[in-house]
């Protein structure tokens, strides 16, 4: 079972301003975290008693702890036919045959559309994280809506997103214990910013065929 933490921020919160929230939650340890936001209103989310609630007062935000909520596993069987989405941050690196450094890549273009050298590595990846079946066979609906990449005075700074965008899928589930744990779980790069927490938006169920009467 998870738990979230819910907050209440005095402004709405920047990436970063999340990532410091976590780091003064988990007191810079690797705990585990899905981070949900609605506005101000900012859940942490994690395995249950990972986490102890506090107020987190920063220098540029503050947030107030309102209290905890149990959050369940999804529910979904294999054959559901569910609909996610989640801005999600991911980037593949290359390594170069030559010897010279290697380099870091977003595996879509600034059309939102799936580089054809990443497709089948980014696709794999969405199949083995969200326990969604069909994106490689082009049997589920993808929708990717890339977020501007980083200005040059954003880049003097020490992190920016590479590789972020905004993901809807529609797919089979084919391993319900892996989609049913993204209820506590995030995928993908900088999820300690906020990246990566996928929310079940509609579960449709597999329609199960009674066998004819003789």
């Amino acid at each position: 079972m998870y738990q979230a933490l819910v907050f209440v921020a005095k402004s709405i919160p920047s990436e970063i301003e999340l990532h410091c929230l976590v780091a003064h939650l988990t007191d810079k340890q690797p705990v585990a975290v899905k981070i949900a936001r609605n506005g101000r209103v900012i859940s942490v989310i994690g395995v249950a008693g990972s986490i102890v609630p506090k107020t987190v007062a920063l220098e540029s935000n503050a947030f107030e702890y309102k209290h905890t909520e149990a959050v369940p596993p999804y529910a979904a069987e294999t054959g559901d036919i569910a609909t996610v989405s989640t801005q999600l941050c991911y980037t593949i690196n290359i390594t170069a045959r030559d010897g010279a450094k290697g380099r870091t890549i977003a595996p879509i273009d600034v059309y939102g559309h799936i580089k054809p050298e990443c497709r089948a590595h980014f696709l794999t990846y969405l199949e083995k994280q969200t326990g969604l079946t069909g994106l490689l066979d082009e049997a589920a609906e993808i929708g990717i809506t890339p977020i501007a990449m980083p200005t040059d005075d954003e880049r003097k700074h020490k992190v920016w997103f590479v590789g972020a965008m905004q993901l809807t899928l529609r797919a089979a589930v084919g391993e319900p214990a892996v989609f049913n744990a993204l209820a506590g779980v995030a995928i993908g790069n900088r999820r300690n910013y906020g990246f990566g927490a996928v929310a079940c938006d509609l579960l449709e169920k597999a329609v199960v065929l009674e066998p004819e009467a003789a």
